[in-house]
């Protein structure tokens, strides 16, 4: 009894499956736009959190407080590990 309604219930996901497939809802376009700027802003913010924990460990550091690159921030490339 247990394995018949095991089978029912997989052959009604596979039903589902099959018909959701492909379907992109009525407000896909709009959510895929929205869904890349929020990417783009997360990359920003990740990037910029990156650099103010850099300054706040550099004002930390007493030998880095003393380099000659203080006050300089890290070059882009370094940062956009992606």
């Amino acid at each position: 009894m247990l394995r018949n309604q095991l089978m029912k219930a997989n052959t009604e996901n596979v039903k589902l499956i099959n018909e959701l497939e492909g379907y992109r809802g009525k407000n896909y376009d709009e959510t895929y736009n929205e869904n890349l700027t929020l990417k783009d802003n997360l990359s920003r913010v990740i990037r910029e959190n990156i650099m103010l924990r850099g300054r706040i460990r550099q004002d930390g550091n007493s030998k880095l407080q003393n380099s000659p690159n203080r006050g300089r921030s890290a070059p882009i490339n370094s940062l956009n590990r992606e």
